[in-house]
């Protein structure tokens, strides 16, 4: 479908919606724990385009990739109510600790985070709200052995997965992965702290391995289906080099 696409920042844009790569370390808009040393997402975008967007939706602090924003308020209600319903199709790439299965679903129900808190990484500890529903699906895109110690075994796994959260629940992709035991390497929140030590010394890693790669849906005005992607960030995808250069790939 017709649009504008900008290098390296904006990746998509039409009348109605623009669409950005979003660095890892950067939030959205301000919050509680917003570092005022860093200028916000939603700042940046409309400087660069040069008028008022609308947040549609958010990644986490530590993500990279895609983020979807409104250009107008219609845009921004008709958007909303897309990701409210479950008509976006969202697809991330994780490295993960150890080999993951072929391709799996994950269901577990997760707590909200603790309201009201300026520690947004804590979960719901002394108000008791309900669990919700929740769904992530997975595929291994590739797995890799290091001969490397990090624990008690000779050598040190992981995989590389791409992953499609079905809802969108407070850092889901992050719980669920690490609730099969596969945690996103340096998810210093919910991940293995001895694994992310070892990536940190042995391969420089300084962010999270988990970057939103595409946003699908139908266009709320052409109503054509459109695909918004874009491959992960140069320090995602150092890692992985690195990685495979030292690793065996099953």
């Amino acid at each position: 479908m017709p649009g504008t696409s900008h290098p390296d920042f904006v990746i998509f844009e039409d009348e109605h919606l623009a669409a950005v790569h979003k660095p890892t370390g950067i939030f959205v808009h301000r919050t509680d724990g917003w570092d005022r040393h860093l200028t916000p997402l939603l700042q940046t975008v409309r400087k660069t385009i040069g008028q008022r967007v609308y947040t549609i939706h958010r990644l986490d602090r530590a993500t990279s990739g895609v983020v979807l924003f409104g250009k107008t308020k219609e845009a921004s209600s008709e958007l909303h109510a897309m990701f409210r319903e479950r008509r976006v199709k969202k697809t991330y790439v994780a490295l993960v600790r150890g080999y993951c299965d072929d391709c799996g679903t994950i269901e577990f129900p997760l707590r909200p985070r603790q309201p009201n808190s300026a520690d947004k990484s804590v979960p719901i500890s002394n108000v008791e709200l309900p669990e919700q529903e929740c769904c992530t699906r997975y595929v291994t895109n590739a797995r890799y052995e290091l001969p490397f110690k990090s624990t008690r075994y000779d050598t040190t796994r992981c995989s590389l997965a791409t992953l499609h959260p079905e809802t969108g629940r407070w850092h889901q992709i992050r719980r669920h992965v690490n609730r099969i035991g596969h945690p996103v390497i340096g998810d210093t929140t919910h991940g293995d702290n001895t694994q992310n030590r070892f990536f940190r010394q042995q391969f420089g890693l300084s962010r999270l391995m988990l970057a939103a790669t595409g946003l699908s849906f139908v266009h709320p005005w052409t109503q054509k289906e459109i695909t918004i992607s874009c491959p992960p960030s140069p320090s995602f995808q150092e890692i992985v080099d690195r990685i495979c250069q030292w690793s065996v790939r099953i």
